[in-house]
């Protein structure tokens, strides 16, 4: 008997699905003229939602392609004095210092040799490099200076006395779980006339911050990072900072900014990885894909490379010469200006390998003035789920009084009995499950009874 029950299953007559349900005893279910209605009213719902959604994106994408622009025809400047503050716009600037134990005071003569012996010794003292800095830093009068390779010991004893007479507060990545044998840090020195910082974290390669703007009260989530070093391990500069950005977006910030010495460029990861959100909402089908792609997304912030117009680069050694320190933006912040990191010293810079007798590192800061633009999207809104209200009632109690009928769980290996009841049953539930849309039935099938 088991066997017609089975093979009348598989049939879609209304008829043959009823013989089965009521030889099995168990309730049938037709969907009725009420289920029916409502379940094309939640579908109309959820049409009007999905509608909604694709309505920000639209939005979103174009958005985007306005901070691309901006970034794109960005006005190169020498310093950012000129930043508008009543106009919802900061300054930012990234530098990378050159910690005295890696330079003058590197251990390892040998590879003191390699780095710097085409430098001139009176050029990689810290006495000299640091009042080079100190130039660099009053002429650029950003609004927060994100610095790498701070040594603890210059924290106190130099950077702190010379930004606090300049209008700053320091902030210093002080992790307690550090390395004792660890010399240097991330620092974030902003003015305390324009920011108030509502969140920091320390991470091993970053320095977090939520800063909340005085004036205007919007929120800037900032990553300062020094990503790790080695060519050969990529895959763990993106997770420094995208584990960086999961943390930041918990405090639901209104931008982003994420700079720092990435330690590669700006055609290669982590930079690339960061925009994959934007490439894809750029593409013309964006709508379409997004839906399947959007679980799998490293953010769902829209970002933007705010220096992809500065061809300077920002690190040169004997070895290599590149721009190798980022600034990567949420796409609601205008690039208004770059700053130029020769900062008028090109001939010098192109002649000469760094540190030389006007900059004091190995590296030039980078930079740029953003504009807060409150009205733009820049997180994808994830797409609109299946609401549970697309199931009728009269649908969920007919489920459940099946559920009802189950047989008892075994106790070992069932009998003949037993095992034929197990079967028919989860026959039953095929065939409820076979009547309903295929979203229905995903819905239906997750209710316990």
């Amino acid at each position: 008997m088991l066997i017609r029950w089975r093979r009348l299953l598989h049939l879609p007559t209304e008829s043959s699905l009823f013989f089965t349900f009521s030889r099995l005893n168990l309730p049938f279910f037709m969907p009725t003229s009420s289920s029916s209605t409502t379940a094309k009213m939640a579908e109309s719902n959820h049409a009007d939602k999905l509608a909604a959604w694709k309505s920000q994106l639209e939005q979103a994408q174009k958005d985007l392609q306005s901070s691309i622009m901006s970034a794109e025809t960005a006005t190169h400047v020498e310093h950012l004095k000129n930043t508008n503050h009543d106009n919802f716009e900061f300054s930012v600037v990234t530098y990378n210092i050159l910690a005295d134990c890696f330079a003058d005071k590197l251990d390892n003569a040998e590879l003191k040799e390699y780095r710097y012996g085409h430098v001139q010794a009176p050029y990689l003292t810290w006495a000299h490099r640091w009042k080079n800095i100190e130039r660099d830093v009053m002429a650029m009068d950003a609004d927060i200076v994100c610095l790498q390779e701070v040594m603890f010991s210059t924290f106190d004893s130099h950077l702190v006395p010379f930004f606090a007479a300049n209008g700053y507060t320091g902030i210093l990545q002080n992790d307690t779980n550090r390395m004792e044998r660890q010399a240097t840090a991330n620092a974030t020195f902003y003015k305390a006339t324009i920011f108030t910082p509502d969140y920091t974290l320390p991470r091993s390669r970053t320095l977090l911050h939520v800063f909340r703007h005085l004036q205007h009260g919007f929120t800037i989530a900032l990553v300062n990072g020094h990503l790790q070093g080695d060519p050969k391990r990529r895959a763990d500069r993106v997770s420094q900072v995208t584990n960086a950005l999961k943390k930041l977006e918990k405090q639901k910030p209104d931008c982003i900014v994420i700079t720092g010495d990435f330690n590669d460029g700006a055609d290669t990861t982590p930079c690339t990885s960061l925009q994959e959100t934007s490439r894809l909402a750029s593409a013309a089908a964006f709508v379409t894909s997004l839906q399947e792609s959007y679980p799998s997304l490293l953010t769902p912030w829209l970002l933007v490379d705010a220096l992809r117009n500065v061809s300077e680069p920002t690190f040169v050694s004997r070895w290599y010469t590149g721009r190798i320190d980022q600034m990567i933006v949420s796409s609601n912040l205008a690039t208004m200006a770059v700053l130029s990191p020769m900062m008028g010293r090109s001939t010098l810079v192109e002649k000469h390998s760094l540190p030389n007798v006007l900059c004091g590192s190995d590296h030039l800061p980078a930079g740029a003035t953003l504009r807060f633009l409150p009205s733009c999207v820049s997180v994808l809104p994830p797409p609109p789920a299946p609401d549970a209200a697309v199931v009728p009632p009269d649908v969920l109690l007919a489920w459940r009084q099946l559920l009802k009928t189950s047989p008892p769980k075994p106790v070992g290996r069932p009998d003949p009995g037993l095992m034929a009841d197990l079967k028919a049953f989860a026959l039953a539930k095929k065939a409820f499950l076979q009547q309903l849309p295929a979203d229905v039935a995903e819905v239906v099938k997750k209710t316990k009874a």
